[in-house]
This record gives C-alpha cells, structure tokens and sequence, in this order.
C-alpha cells in the first residue's frame, strides 16, 4: 500500500502573546479530538508533537507551493506565524505519482521539487546535501571520461550554477542505466524528493510517517483553505488551546 500524505511539519510551537487579533468567525469553527485517521484528511487537522506542529489537509499544497523565489501565500502564512521556524510542506500520493515539498528555513524558501509520473514541473533552489552528495557522484564518474564531461559542460554554458548541476543529476539516472547499475535516488520518478521528504520529516519529528497516528489531533470542520485571504493562525490557535 501506497503513501498518501499531504501537510505541513514545522519545529516550533505556536507563540501565542494574548495581543493577537483573530478572526471571531473562524474561532466558532466546530471541531472533533480525535485520532488522526488519515495523513492526507478531508479536514483539516492539526496536532504537536514535542516541540513541533504539525497540520495535515488534503490538498493544502495546492496553488500554495511554486518555484519561485518569494513566498507563496501559504509560506508566508506560516512564516508570519513561526517567524524563526523550519518547516516542510509536503505532499506523497503514491496512487497518482505524485510526489513534490518546499522546505522553508526562517522565512527563506530553501528548496522547492515536485514531479508526477516522472515529470517535473516545479525545480527551484539550490541542490540539499543529499543532491549534493549524488552530484559530485556523477563528476567522480566523469572525470574518467573528460571529453564527455567537457562536451556536457559546453552544452550548459547559459545556465546558473543550480541548474548546471541539477543537469548532471538528470544524467546521472542515465548514466546508471548504461552501466545497468542499481539506482534507487532518481532526479525525475520523486524516489529521491521522496528520500528527502522522510529523512526532513524524521529529523524534525524524529519518528516516522504512522507514528503520528498515535497522536491527538484536533480535527475541524474545515476543507478548504484560501491563503489570500485565510489563515491558520486561529486554527493553530484552538489546537494548541485544546490540546494543551
């Protein structure tokens, strides 16, 4: 059985001061404790876990992660409101193939990947260590073939440094399949963002994906969520009121 996932971990709790202005509508939105059911719910739910937080809801990815530099609406949500936080919005259907997360480091986005049956449509930032470490992988593989590398190296000569290397890693599937090696990490089919999801997500929470379902969580009846003009800030709120 496969993995479907979709939320957020962020490794801080919620500071709330008592000087907050919240939404009186949303603070009446009904709500179940409750056991978490499913990593990707219908409703939104949210929970913590030590000194972390954690908010899963189907679909909160959409439209709210990009490759751009700036901040979506949604990053920017949970920047304002965990403003010297890390946290990782991620989203795992196996079902679909679809696998993609931002990974946001004090109000900086750091690295944003998604791909769907193996295509990728959003790439932005600069390579994690484990992209690193597979990166200079293939360059030991291709310093024994110079003028391939040299080839390679006159091919991307318009690109930015980031991109140059994410090149190599998309020739690095290629290259173990000439020489019908093993590979486990690949840059298009999301085995890799998948590696980086759950290695992110155990060093924040430091417990795999089902252990979280040993958790409370407080379950509110709530779907849908624009970032334009939402925010979770009293939803965190009566969690965190609830489950202290």
């Amino acid at each position: 059985m496969g993995n479907n996932i979709c939320g957020i971990i962020v490794n801080a709790l919620p500071d709330f001061n008592g000087q907050e202005e919240f939404d009186k509508k949303k603070l009446k939105t009904k709500f179940t404790r409750t056991k978490i059911k499913s990593l990707s719910p219908k409703d939104l739910s949210v929970g913590f876990k030590d000194k972390n937080t954690l908010i899963f809801l189907d679909l909160i990815f959409y439209q709210n992660i990009s490759e751009e530099q700036v901040l979506t609406d949604l990053e920017k949500d949970i920047a304002a409101i965990f403003p010297h936080a890390r946290f990782l919005i991620l989203v795992i259907n196996d079902t679909v193939g679809f696998t993609g997360y931002s990974l946001v480091d004090e109000g900086i986005k750091l690295r944003t990947k998604a791909v769907v049956n193996g295509d990728i449509f959003l790439d932005y930032g600069d390579l994690n260590s484990k992209e690193m470490e597979l990166y200079d992988f293939t360059q030991e593989i291709l310093m024994v073939y110079p003028d391939t590398l040299k080839k390679m190296e006159g091919n991307i000569t318009a690109l930015n440094d980031a991109a140059k290397k994410k090149y190599f890693l998309l020739y690095r599937d290629l290259l173990l399949k000439k020489m019908n090696k093993e590979n486990k990490l690949h840059y298009r089919d999301g085995s890799l963002d998948n590696h980086i999801i759950e290695n992110e997500f155990h060093g924040i929470l430091n417990c795999d994906y089902y252990d979280i379902e040993t958790l409370d969580f407080i379950e509110f009846e709530r779907r849908k969520l624009n970032f334009k003009k939402d925010s979770l800030k009293e939803y965190l709120f009566m969690a965190k009121r609830e489950l202290s």
